[in-house]
């Protein structure tokens, strides 16, 4: 088991976290825009298409990888039904769950458009010097936050992680994380102005953190 820590500020490094919860709230916006009042009755049927989808990624589907099988629900037999309440909870279930899968196929497509649309590597070399942004970063200094530095650095960088994120060594007194997403980094170049270093402890501000242990997310 290893435990993997999504970058700080940027959701995105969880990837398919990330893309879930835009195809999720895809769904919910086409159930929303047509059944406004009753939108919270798809949540069930949306979740069971979305755990059902075959993921391009793994081949599998959520359900399949979790249980070792497929389901097989009474509404996809042909049973005789002698309970009206069952026969309508079935047909009505059905039902949903065709317009959940016709909303899951839309939501997966633009979510597929809008990637290639704005994918751009971005890859740094080992020991280039970058600098690093203090946009989420609380400084101990005394003195407005707005006239702080908008860089730091230059700092060498260690390695790429994955795709999206870079390590920096970072000073030791300055008591952070030193993975950051590329977003948060830019290449030094030795013809602009020095930027400033500080020996002053810095901190990551408070923000949302993903903590993934295996396939479990807690």
């Amino acid at each position: 088991m290893r435990v993997n820590l999504s970058t700080a500020y940027h959701p995105q490094s969880d990837g398919q976290t990330e893309r879930t919860n835009r195809t999720l709230g895809d769904m919910l916006r086409n159930f929303a825009g047509r059944t406004p009042l009753v939108w919270d009755t798809y949540l069930t049927a949306a979740e069971f298409a979305i755990n059902n989808a075959v993921n391009r990624s793994t081949g599998q589907s959520p359900f399949f990888l979790t249980y070792g099988f497929h389901p097989a629900l009474p509404v996809w037999r042909e049973l005789e039904v002698y309970v009206p309440a069952a026969k309508t909870f079935a047909k009505t279930f059905l039902s949903r769950m065709t317009d959940a899968k016709s909303c899951l196929d839309a939501a997966q497509q633009r979510a597929t458009e809008y990637y290639n649309k704005s994918k751009r590597d971005v890859v740094f070399s080992e020991g280039q010097m970058v600098l690093l942004s203090t946009k989420n970063l609380r400084s101990f200094a005394e003195g407005s936050r707005k006239l702080l530095p908008r860089w730091i650095g230059p700092y060498p960088v260690v390695r790429m992680v994955g795709n999206a994120a870079v390590e920096l060594a970072l000073p030791s007194n300055m008591n952070i994380h030193p993975t950051f997403h590329v977003s948060l980094v830019r290449l030094y170049r030795g013809t602009e102005p020095e930027p400033v270093t500080t020996d002053t402890p810095a901190a990551v501000e408070p923000g949302p953190e993903t903590w993934i242990t295996g396939k479990q997310k807690v």
